[in-house]
């Protein structure tokens, strides 16, 4: 298996962002891919994964190939998210509507410190951004957001990465000034 491991943390006081572009698991790939993220007292973090299956535009379909993923997000040693995705092409969980729906693109964005007030906003601009019948069936968007402790996190599926990723570039804009007290000051690199 091919295998991705990031190790990240935060120390007192501390700010990270944490922004990659999506891992694409391709055709066949057997992929184990695991995020440790360590966050002491007063760190701050907003950080994101994003996963799209196959590549569809290229005719790969992700017929075949496995899935191991495990997140854990950490604070001063206690755990504030462990969870764990384990699936093969053609498992029922990828069509299902408990499971990824024939969506092929999942992300999951998180943020720490959080609170009620921001999570009301986060879910105010996923509504905005949830399908109806104006917007063509390759923009759809399954979204939600919850609060554990002060940790938010977002996951959204989507049928396309460009979408989930100006939805999560959209969502970093409205929590950056509040969760790291910086304005959103987008990276050149997002646009190359």
């Amino acid at each position: 298996p091919s295998v991705q491991r990031q190790k990240l943390r935060v120390a007192v006081g501390a700010a990270l962002e944490w922004l990659p572009q999506e891992s694409i698991l391709f055709g066949g790939s057997r992929a184990v891919i695991e995020t440790d993220v360590t966050l002491e007292a007063g760190a701050r973090f907003i950080g994101w994964e994003q996963l799209s299956l196959g590549r569809p535009l290229s005719g790969d379909r992700y017929a075949t190939g496995t899935l191991e993923q495990h997140t854990r997000i950490t604070c001063d040693g206690e755990p504030l998210l462990l969870e764990s995705l384990r699936f093969s092409a053609g498992d029922r969980l990828l069509a299902a509507d408990c499971g990824l729906r024939s969506l092929g693109v999942c992300g999951t964005l998180y943020a720490f410190p959080a609170n009620d007030p921001l999570l009301v906003r986060v879910r105010t601009r996923l509504g905005a951004a949830t399908p109806s019948p104006e917007r063509p069936p390759s923009t759809q968007l399954r979204c939600g957001a919850t609060l554990l402790g002060e940790l938010l996190v977002v996951r959204c599926l989507a049928r396309e990465p460009e979408v989930l990723r100006n939805l999560f570039e959209a969502l970093w804009c409205e929590l950056r000034p509040d969760v790291l007290g910086r304005a959103p000051s987008a990276p050149r690199v997002w646009r190359t």
